[in-house]
């Protein structure tokens, strides 16, 4: 499985999205109990299971800009 960071380098390299605007949709994973900061919801808890995550890039740098934020490695919650 590819880490986020290599996914993120890989479609830069490629500009395979480039800067445009448009809408996303992540598909997420959790193997177990997991605590998450998601933005203005704050501390989630996460079980098992699949998750999607809806969003919008129609600011600067469009979805490349907005994936690469997504991707880049976060502090653990409930620091």
């Amino acid at each position: 499985m590819m880490q986020p960071v290599a996914i993120c380098t890989q479609i830069r390299r490629q500009s395979v999205l480039k800067s445009q605007p448009g809408i996303y949709a992540l598909l997420l994973s959790s193997s177990g109990p997991a605590l998450i900061e998601a933005g203005k919801l704050g501390i989630l808890q996460l079980r098992l299971g699949f998750y999607v995550s809806m969003g919008s890039a129609h600011g600067p740098g469009g979805l490349l800009a907005r994936l690469a934020h997504h991707l880049k490695p976060h502090a653990p919650a409930g620091r």
